[in-house]
Formats: C-alpha cells, structure tokens, sequence
C-alpha cells in the first residue's frame, strides 16, 4: 500500500525539483534507481501518468538491465495508457532480462485489467502447479488471484487468496494494503483476526498489521481491543493517517469524545486534512467534550473552504448555543436554513434558543416546523410539550403528548405523559401510565424527574419506582 502526505517530504521536494530541472545537457544530474521508483510512485499517486512514464524512461535509459523499471512500467502502460500499448512494450521487452515469471505475471495481469477473468483463472490455475515450490512467486500469483475475484466482487474468494498470500508471504506490503478492506466486505473479521494475529507473531512491530487487527475487532464489536490496536499502530508508526482517524471515529462511538478530540487535534497537527467531513467531526469532538470556543476554530478553517455548507454552519451556531451566546447562534443557525431550509435540527435548536431568550411563539414556531419536517422524531414533541408545560400551557401539553403516545412507539414519550398528568392533579391515570413505563425500561426511570422536576419526594412516584426496583 503506497501511501503519500498530501505535501511530500523533504527528500521527496528535492527528487521532484531535481527531476523537474533536469535537461539532456545534464549528465551528470544523476538519480540511483530506488529514487527511479520513489519519483515514479509519487507521480503516479498523484495522477501524473505523463510525467511517471517520463521518469521510468529516463530510468530505463540508464539502468537497461533492470527489471524492476521494465516491470514498472508495463504496469504503468496497463493502467494509464491502455492494454494494446502495455502488451506492445511486453513484447517488445522479451529479449531483455526480464524473467519468465516476470512475464507470466504481467501478462496474466493484462488478462485481468481487460476483465478476461474467466481466462485468467484458468491462467492462475496453471500458474499455482508450474511455481508451487517458489513462495515468493507463488504468493504473487495468488494475488492476481485476489485481484481477478475482486473484479467480479467476490469478496468472500477474495479475502481467501489474499489470505493465502500472505500464509505465504507474510511480509507482501500490497496484500497487507488491501486486507482490511477485503474482510470488512466480505464479514471475515473472526478470520482476518486469526490470519493478523498470525502475521503479528512473524513481526510484532508492522504497524499495517496492528491496523488490519483493529478494523477487524471493530467489526467484531471488540471496541476496546481495537483501540489498543489502533495506538500501537501509531506508536509504531506516528505517521500512519489513517490510523488516528480511525481511532478517532471508535472513540466517539463509545462516548469517548475528549480521546477522539486528542487524537484528531494530532492529526490535524501533522498531516494536511482539508476534508469537511473530518473537519465536521473533530468540531463534534469538541464540542461534545465542552470546548465550544475550541471548537470554532476548524469550523471557521472549513467555512473558508465551503462558506456556504450547511453543517459547518449549524455546528457554529451549536457552539454559541451551547456558550449562550444566542445572537451569533441564531445567525449562523438563520444562515444554515438559507441553504437547506428544511432541516429539522436546526429548527429544533432555533427554538431552544427562543426559549432560552423567553420568545416563546418563535419558539413554538420552530418545534412545530421540526416535527413538520420529521414527524417520527420523539424528541421534538417533547421539545414543543416541554415548551407548553413551562408557559403554563399543561393542557395543550397533555393532548400533545397524550397523541404522541399513540402514534410513536417511544416510552420517552410515556413517562412525559405520566408526568404532565401527576403535575395536573390526576394521579390515578399518571400512575398507571408511569406503571407501564416502569414496566417497558425501568432505566428511564429518572425521566420523569427530567421533564417535571416537581415532581421529586412525591410520595406515590416514590412507591411505584420502589415497587419496580424490587422486581429488577
């Protein structure tokens, strides 16, 4: 797996500005091989196929016995400039020092990117009997098997060669590259464990290894060992990207948000995300850990890129909501509904606003277009009861919620209606509403105290709650 910083290293600047000055004049402007590739590699990666086939020849005109850069650049030919013209190179090199197995391989490589994958199995097939005493070889040759079952989207077949290749070689960085993808598609994480713990033993510290094994704990739902996967992965290797990303994400899952926000702030430190979505979510890490100042930083670096995206901008206004600075939240929150209008969480964080600033037909406004929008969403009617239950509208509240009941299946909704009916005095019918919620989740319990905090030290909320603990 080939992998590049968005801005190259040191060394790599000076091979590109090298290359990039060099003239038929320069003779003496010499590069070793290994910088042949590394130029060749970078050129490619960075979708510069023109100037990769420029240095490949250059190389090729100074090293003519090398394989590798013939190799090379046949696969560069397969890829970028067509089949017909990396068959004609192929043939034309077969005089050079290119090895037999060289050649089966490109070809059957050929075979696959013209997506003759009937063919090249039989091909492989072949191939697995004439190398099956050369590991190194063989294990390429079941690469190209994995290669061909993931033109066809077998991903099962696919994960069982790339497998293979690396029961063979364990060290094959190209297959290490791609397995983990391969075992989240084809859901054999247990597998994929087994197999990186295998490749774990031969070499403890390959940090592509302890990256594989976390994704395939996380699949298995083992957040915990892959976290601990994940941070060995970055103690080996500080500058594997994709790895404090990664982390980043498990952690937030998990509620983790003060982690996540540490491990995206190191990122971001080192390596150059312009990425919204990432952004979007180191914003959410620290907002969910209460640094809502902190917070406004990357969102403001992300408006810069897309002043105008909706996200970025409802996030802002959630960081002066959550700051109380209502002013700045509700432009940003107005700016956000220029763009997209109908969306729901905003209006519901607009009327929270309101409230909060005593505006309460705005308010109101605001909840009811939410549930317009998404009338599913339990939470807003809660929103809007909890609204109608503060302004002294119990009753309004009580038919809100007392529909609301029927029409969602959610139990949140059940201990609110037990509440506004025990706050209006009909005990009979609150209790036996907060019976049934007690009954469904027990856990939610404190609800009640949430949406009526009047109603701590009632004795009869007392006794059922009581009532209810001794049957857990």
């Amino acid at each position: 797996m080939k992998h590049y910083p968005h801005q190259p290293d040191n060394r790599l600047k000076t091979l590109v500005g090298k290359f990039e000055n060099l003239s038929q004049n320069q003779e003496d402007c010499t590069f070793t091989k290994s910088e042949i590739i590394l130029l060749t590699d970078y050129f490619d990666y960075e979708r510069f196929p023109d100037i990769a086939l420029e240095v490949l020849n250059y190389g090729i005109s100074k090293f003519k016995k090398s394989t590798e850069l013939l190799v090379r650049k046949t696969r560069l030919l397969i890829y970028n400039f067509g089949k017909k013209e990396a068959i004609r190179f192929l043939n034309q090199s077969l005089d050079s020092c290119l090895k037999p197995f060289q050649v089966d391989l490109l070809r059957l490589e050929i075979l696959i990117a013209q997506r003759q994958i009937e063919k090249a199995l039989t091909v492989i097939s072949a191939l697995k009997f004439k190398y099956q005493n050369t590991g190194n070889i063989l294990s390429e040759v079941y690469y190209h098997e994995a290669l061909a079952y993931e033109k066809l989207d077998y991903f099962d077949k696919t994960f069982e060669s790339l497998s293979e290749v690396l029961w063979v070689n364990p060290n094959h960085q190209d297959a290490m590259g791609k397995i983990w993808m391969v075992t989240e598609l084809s859901k054999k994480s247990k597998e994929g464990i087994i197999l990186n713990k295998f490749l774990l033993k031969k070499e403890h510290y390959s940090a592509i290894s302890w990256f594989n094994i976390a994704h395939a704990y996380y699949s298995e739902e083992e957040y915990e060992k892959a976290i601990e996967a994940f941070e060995f992965c970055i103690i080996i290797n500080e500058d594997f990207e994709s790895a404090y990303l990664d982390l980043a994400e498990v952690c937030m899952l998990l509620g983790m948000f003060q982690k996540a926000s540490q491990y995206l702030k190191i990122a971001f430190e080192r390596f150059d995300i312009v990425e919204l979505e990432l952004i979007i979510q180191f914003a959410e890490s620290l907002i969910m850990s209460g640094e809502f100042r902190v917070a406004r930083e990357p969102l403001q670096s992300g408006l810069l890129i897309d002043p105008a995206d909706p996200d970025l901008l409802f996030l802002l206004a959630e960081t002066y909501r959550l700051d109380g600075k209502y002013t700045l939240a509700i432009q940003n929150y107005e700016l956000a509904l220029e763009v997209n209008f109908d969306r729901d969480d905003i209006h519901k964080s607009l009327g929270k606003v309101y409230f909060m600033m005593a505006e309460f037909d705005k308010a109101q406004s605001h909840f009811e277009m939410a549930i317009e929008i998404d009338p599913f969403h339990s939470g807003y009617r809660s929103e809007l009861a909890s609204l109608y239950l503060n302004i002294g509208e119990v009753e309004k509240c009580e038919k809100l919620l007392a529909e609301s009941v029927e029409e969602l299946p959610d139990i949140q909704l059940v201990y609110h209606h037990a509440a506004i009916l025990l706050s209006m005095g009909n005990e009979a019918k609150g209790i036996e509403v907060l019976g049934r919620a007690l009954g469904e989740d027990f856990s939610l319990r404190n609800d009640i105290y949430d949406f009526a905090p009047e109603l701590f030290g009632h004795p009869k909320v007392e006794a059922i709650i009581e009532y209810y603990e001794g049957g857990q």
